[in-house]
């Protein structure tokens, strides 16, 4: 059975001071799937995601989650920012971020009870970073403070997961344990889109890829978008690593119709 689309995106061009850095893109993202937008640097895959996060307001056209403004299911939605992002120097303990998932958009005057401590926790221990529940955010290292964010995304319980460059300057066990999380949502069925630089790891991990370089260049399963056409018209002819994302993808194109199956 065909999953449904639960991003829907027409005709967006978007930008800053009226000069866009996307054109007139068109793609549905399907439900139940991994999904990443991939593109060279200055590509806008920033924008995109912020268009889809409703932080910016497109040009012309929309961009929908389950057919609808963002903001009427924002609650539905949880994000993971990149590193960068975050002010460290915060004063709230690992837990206290976390708590954060709990709240809901337009809520935060509520109070928290037990069971929102619950969920914060299990979602610690899930991440393995319970036992740093009350250490200061600015003294983790990257990994952990990617984990951090994770769980509070995860603490929401949301369908839609987004995440901005999750592995990026992240330690291999972290990476390890962040990607393991990523396929038991995919499981349970929750839809992820993450915006990810890597190319032959994206071809090991993605169900779908968007390839991006200020317009839309494909979007589609990863063994028929990565091809050599459009992986050159994505990052340029002279990219030294297509030849291998491409071997890769052909040699072994079973792998890629579902990388939930392959063991860790």
């Amino acid at each position: 059975m065909e999953s449904k689309p639960i991003v829907d995106v027409h005709n967006l061009t978007a930008g800053y001071r009226r000069r866009p850095a996307i054109w007139n893109l068109d793609f549905q993202i399907q439900e139940g799937k991994f999904t990443g937008i991939l593109g060279p640097n200055g590509s806008g895959k920033s924008t995109l995601l912020k268009c889809l996060l409703g932080q910016i307001t497109p040009y012309t056209g929309y961009a929908h989650l389950w057919g609808q403004n963002v903001d009427k299911v924002r609650h539905r939605i949880a994000y993971v920012p990149q590193k960068e992002s975050v002010d460290w120097n915060f004063p709230a303990t690992v837990m206290d971020v976390v708590l954060m998932g709990r709240y809901r958009p337009g809520r935060f005057w509520q109070r928290l009870g037990k069971k929102d401590k619950e969920a914060a926790l299990y979602w610690l221990e899930q991440t393995g970073m319970n036992h740093l529940a009350n250490r200061q955010i600015g003294q983790l290292s990257g990994g952990q403070r990617q984990r951090v964010f994770l769980a509070r995304a995860l603490a929401r319980e949301p369908s839609l997961l987004f995440l901005d460059e999750p592995f990026a300057g992240v330690d291999a066990g972290s990476a390890e344990r962040i990607l393991h999380m990523l396929k038991l949502l995919i499981e349970q069925g929750k839809s992820i889109v993450m915006v990810h630089h890597d190319l032959v790891s994206a071809g090991k991990i993605l169900d779908n890829a968007i390839l991006l370089n200020t317009r839309l260049v494909a979007s589609g399963p990863v063994s028929e978008v990565f091809n050599h056409e459009n992986l050159s018209a994505t990052y340029g002819s002279d990219l030294s690593i297509l030849s291998d994302v491409i071997d890769l993808v052909t040699r072994n194109p079973g792998r890629f119709k579902d990388p939930r199956n392959q063991k860790s």
